[in-house]
């Protein structure tokens, strides 16, 4: 399995790591869009004033603005506005294409990823909104405690327990 394969069969950030192996940290861990893209130790909370538009940005400042009036927007999220916009939109572009005579693979290609990519970030959305991502605090109240009872039961050896509630006690929550 290759390692683009491997990122897309387990949704894992699979950029590769310092022992030059595929990460596996869940896809977006630690940035604002878990379940899509590199983690946040691999450049994915990256700002866009840093990142791949930066030049771009710089020479169309109205496109900058208009993305921080889109952050603010509260209905930007709306999934059910955003999505029949997006579906309009691309029947006018696909009109246009065919009134002017552009219509061919390429063309429609882009459109189907503009789409794609559309939808993937509302389903991203709706996934957070309803919960299907587990919070730190539920990892830490929940997750943690039952895995520290699976442990004692199994573990009989006092100074193998500590070991383990010591090695426990250094680990950090990423930041």
């Amino acid at each position: 399995m290759t390692d683009n394969e491997l990122v897309k069969a387990y949704d894992i950030c699979g950029k590769k790591n310092r022992q030059g192996l595929p990460c596996a940290r869940p896809a977006g861990w630690g940035t604002p869009h878990p379940g899509s893209g590199p983690c946040k130790l691999h450049g994915g909370s990256t700002p866009i004033k840093h990142g791949l538009y930066s030049k771009h940005l710089k020479q169309q400042p109205d496109i900058f603005e208009r993305i921080q009036q889109l952050k603010a927007d509260p209905k930007l999220l709306d999934s059910r506005e955003y999505l029949a916009l997006l579906i309009a939109c691309s029947e006018r572009l696909v009109k246009a294409m065919s009134a002017a005579g552009e219509i061919d693979e390429t063309n429609m290609m882009t459109v189907a990823k503009v789409v794609d990519t559309a939808t993937k970030a509302i389903e991203r959305y709706h996934k957070i909104s309803v919960g299907y991502y587990i919070s730190v605090e539920k990892l830490q109240t929940i997750v943690v405690p039952q895995i520290l009872g699976v442990i004692k039961r199994h573990v009989k050896d006092p100074s193998a327990l500590r070991a383990i509630a010591n090695d426990l006690a250094r680990l950090k929550m990423p930041e």
